[in-house]
């Protein structure tokens, strides 16, 4: 599970760090919405990386834990924004910020304005009071979030016609429709936990462990027509080098019949991968 959490941190990151490359260039409200997302995300996966105690049922440090989901949801709504000023429905995507930052204020004054004494289940170290509603508050905000994100990516790839966006769209919906779905079930986990039920803990793990891959799906997919495009063209080097030495044997042999059969060189073309298929293929013909 940790491993998964810094593998969607450090995916988070490497795009933050590029996007902020290309705020130096671009100072507009998609690119500063953008950046403030993906170095959310990376900040809500790292901490989940560095303390997977706060993924468990049980309550391990309140305030973290106010701050792992306050951040989630921060990134949740700024993508929200993100993806509907891509698509046309809306032309303020940090307008969006204000429900996050309105919900994590909300469950801050929860956490800190209720006595922390006050324990729901029977056990001593049962989820008090205010660490469960503050919790269970944030987790509610996030919900129409992902199910916008859901539907705007599913429709937005059922218009696209470039194939990597259009499945990095689908990428997208599926993992925003994952993390409704775990968000739900993770608030029901810990509600069932909270109110003495030992059993519940056990899924918090493969809970978190679907969380992480339903972030890595999001941030790759929304990534796609950044990634896609030099991915496709290392391998379509990687494919002609393999072609290039499977025709080596055929070539040698020829050429030991032959030898006139090897073609002059011209400079400049050494690492040119391309022209050394096509001239050792007209060279065997």
């Amino acid at each position: 599970m940790t491993g998964l959490y810094w593998t969607a941190a450090v995916l988070a990151l490497v795009w933050a760090g590029y996007t902020a490359v290309r705020l130096r260039r671009d100072r507009s409200a998609l690119v500063v919405a953008s950046l403030l997302c993906l170095a959310s995300a990376a900040a809500t996966m790292g901490i989940a990386a560095v303390w997977p105690e706060l993924m468990w049922a049980g309550p391990a440090h309140p305030f973290i834990a106010w701050l792992l989901v306050s951040l989630g949801l921060l990134a949740t709504w700024t993508f929200l924004g993100v993806l509907a000023a891509v698509t046309g429905q809306t032309a303020r995507p940090l307008a969006l910020v204000t429900v996050p930052l309105a919900a994590a204020a909300a469950g801050w004054l929860i956490l800190a304005g209720v006595p922390q004494g006050w324990a729901v289940g029977p056990a001593p170290d049962a989820w008090g009071v205010p660490t469960l509603a503050s919790q269970c508050l944030l987790g509610a905000c996030c919900c129409p979030a992902e199910g916008r994100i859901t539907v705007i990516a599913w429709r937005f790839s059922r218009r696209v016609r470039v194939w990597h966006i259009r499945w990095g769209m689908r990428a997208v919906a599926a993992g925003a429709a994952a993390e409704f779905a775990l968000i739900l079930a993770r608030a029901a986990m810990i509600g069932s936990y909270a109110g003495g039920e030992e059993a519940a803990g056990r899924a918090a793990t493969a809970i978190a462990a679907a969380q992480a891959v339903a972030v890595i799906s999001i941030v790759a997919g929304t990534t796609a027509s950044a990634w896609y495009p030099p991915l496709s063209r290392l391998a379509r080097q990687a494919w002609l080098w393999s072609a290039y030495w499977r025709l080596r044997p055929l070539w040698a042999a020829l050429r030991q019949a032959i030898p006139e059969v090897t073609l002059p060189r011209p400079p400049g073309v050494r690492l040119n991968i391309r022209y050394r298929v096509d001239r050792r293929v007209i060279e065997i013909r």
